[in-house]
Formats: structure tokens, sequence, C-alpha cells
């Protein structure tokens, strides 16, 4: 049987509606997602390979609290009010940090549920002992961030100026965020011609 990407992608949706709640999680496009205690969960499952064939699972989580305290830097307070969804995709938020990233190869379309239902457990399991390791400890889980070699688009750079700001420590934000500009190293988050890092620059001269 010839595998078509759509034809999969139709069949992993359907297939992931039916066994979400039973592992917490709410559908927005193609990204599963979930509250869990301090941290922000999300899944990306989707139809990917040069035969259009594999199911790719990509799991990343982050502290919750990094999107709110991102939008006030980033003077884009409204965001607060959204639904809580809208952390997982939406273009200005802050990218979760990547723990997950497999794939199974489908042979026929029935082959979907199963290998979904495994890669959604295994994903959620490997997040959640993640997010057991920092707790709430912020500090540590940002540490941790740093030792991962694939880490998707996430910065513990930007994670850690958050931090500091939450924690009112403005002063290290500031340095912080002076050095990645000083380097050249830049947040790829831009709001009225300033990267987010000479947001954080900015706020923090505004705080003391």
């Amino acid at each position: 049987m010839k595998i078509t990407r759509r034809e999969l992608d139709k069949h992993i949706k359907v297939t992931t509606k039916d066994i979400i709640k039973k592992y917490g999680y709410k559908m927005r496009g193609s990204v599963l997602y979930k509250k869990s205690g301090d941290y922000f969960i999300s899944i990306l499952l989707v139809a990917t390979g040069v035969n259009n064939n594999l199911i790719n699972a990509r799991g990343n989580v982050k502290p919750y609290f990094l999107d709110d305290v991102f939008w006030e830097v980033f003077k884009m307070p409204e965001n607060l009010k959204e639904p809580i969804g809208l952390r997982a995709n939406g273009a200005f938020t802050i990218k979760g940090l990547q723990v997950y990233n497999q794939h199974k190869k489908v042979e026929c379309y029935e082959d979907v549920k199963g290998y979904v239902e495994e890669l959604l457990k295994e994903c959620d399991s490997e997040i959640e002992a993640v997010i057991n390791k920092g707790g709430s400890n912020f500090r540590k889980f940002i540490d941790y961030s740093k030792s991962v070699e694939n880490p998707g688009l996430y910065k513990p750079e930007l994670a850690e100026m958050l931090l500091d700001i939450k924690e009112k420590n403005y002063q290290a934000a500031k340095k912080l965020a002076s050095h990645e500009l000083e380097n050249q190293r830049y947040g790829n988050l831009e709001n009225k011609g300033k990267d987010i890092y000479q947001h954080v620059v900015d706020f923090c001269e505004n705080k003391y």
C-alpha cells in the first residue's frame, strides 16, 4: 500500500483526537498541549520522511511562567488573556526545550493508532521525567537544559534572563542580555524593530 503524507496526517489527527484525553492533552492544529504543574508541555505529531511514511513525535517542555514574563517584556500583555493553547504554537512565544524526537515507520494505515499511542505515551513519560528533575527549582531545569545536545529552538540564555526578571534580579538579566548582544547572538524574536535581548535590556533599565 502506498502511503501518502496527506492521508497519513489525516489518520494521525483522527487517532490523536481519540486518545489525547487519556493523557490529559488538548489539541491546537497538529500540536498537543497541557499544563503539568509549573510547566507547559507541547507535542507535535506529524507525517514526515522522504517516502512520507513516518510518524514523527517531537516533545517540548518549558516553565509555564516564561511566556508570562516574555509577553510583559516584549510589550504584548494582551496575550496573557488568551487561551493557554497559544503557548503551544503561537508566533510570539518562548520555544520549549525539545526532549523527545522519535518516529515510527508506517506500512499500512491500520498501524497508525498503535504507533501514535506508543509515541505519545513514551514522549509524555520522558517529558514528565525531565519536569521531575527540576520541579519548582527553575534554575535546576535551566541548568539541565544547557546540557541537552539538540534542544530545538529553545534558548537557555533567554530562559535564564526571564527567570532573573521573574525574581526581580534585573541587573543579572541585563548583564546576560547585553553579553549576548555584544557577541552578536540574538533571541530571534523581534518587536518594534528590536530583538528580545534588547527588550530585556530596556525593560531592566527601567526597573532600577
